[in-house]
Order: structure tokens, then C-alpha cells, then sequence
């Protein structure tokens, strides 16, 4: 593996460490959440500090959907999977887009590495070379 098809794989380790990184932030932070009650007929805005982890109805879910696929693109780049890693790549920028306006704006930067990842995969190769050998002998010319 030289040095162009390196570049890849380390670009897609680092849009999964930061998914993790960000899951981990994300769970434990307290967040503010503005709402508009009605007590007694009267309108009052409600402001709470809460963490993801007391808001979330589907538990951890949300956070652990995004690091499992930057890690399978990871993964994927690494062992030179360009299939896998343009599929997982696709689906990542697809939750990222959908959402932006929550948890997904968190997720740009892994996003924009993963799919510079992909592109360079591509163009460059990515991950273990391919071997021309059979039952692990060398191929005989």
C-alpha cells in the first residue's frame, strides 16, 4: 500500500473517529429545548436544559446509526471495498441531509471526509491491493 492509496482509507478512519467523538458529545451535553405551554389559559414560554440521552424515544439509536456507518465505510476503504464504500458513504450524506436541522449538522465534517474519501477511492485506489494469487501461492508467469 503506498502512499496514494492511503490517503482514503485515513481520511474515512478520521470521518469515523469524528462520528464517534460527536455521538459521545451529543449523548451526554445538555441542549436547550424552547416551548410554548398554555397554563391556565395563558401562553408562557417554557425553556429547558436537557441531554440527548432524557429527550431521545429511540434510546441511543440516532447516534449509533451515523458511527456505524462511517465505521463500515472505514472498513470498507480500508480493505479497498469501493462498492461498499460509495454505498455507505451515500447513505451517511443521506442522514446527514435529513437531519441537518437536529443531530446532522454535527455530522458535516465526517460527511464532507467520507465523501472526499470516496471520491479519491475512486481516482486514486484505495486500501489492501488486490492479489492475483490463488490458495495463497504466488501466480506463476
Amino acid at each position: 500500500m503506498n502512499w496514494k492509496t492511503r490517503i482514503a482509507p485515513v481520511l474515512a478512519v478520521c470521518g469515523a473517529m469524528w462520528c464517534v467523538a460527536v455521538g459521545m458529545w451529543l449523548w451526554v451535553t445538555p441542549m436547550r429545548y424552547v416551548g410554548i405551554t398554555n397554563v391556565a389559559g395563558v401562553r408562557q414560554e417554557v425553556t429547558q436544559d436537557r441531554a440527548f440521552s432524557e429527550v431521545s424515544g429511540l434510546g441511543p439509536l440516532p447516534l449509533i446509526i451515523p458511527a456505524a456507518l462511517a465505521i463500515f465505510a472505514a472498513w470498507a476503504a480500508w480493505r479497498g471495498r469501493k462498492l461498499g464504500l460509495g454505498v455507505s458513504t451515500l447513505l451517511f450524506a443521506g442522514f446527514t441531509l435529513i437531519s441537518g436541522f437536529s443531530i446532522g449538522a454535527n455530522y458535516v465534517p465526517a460527511a464532507a471526509a467520507l465523501i472526499v474519501a470516496t471520491l479519491l477511492g475512486v481516482a486514486l485506489g484505495s486500501g489492501a491491493p488486490s492479489r492475483a494469487t490463488s490458495c495463497g501461492r504466488a501466480a506463476r508467469s
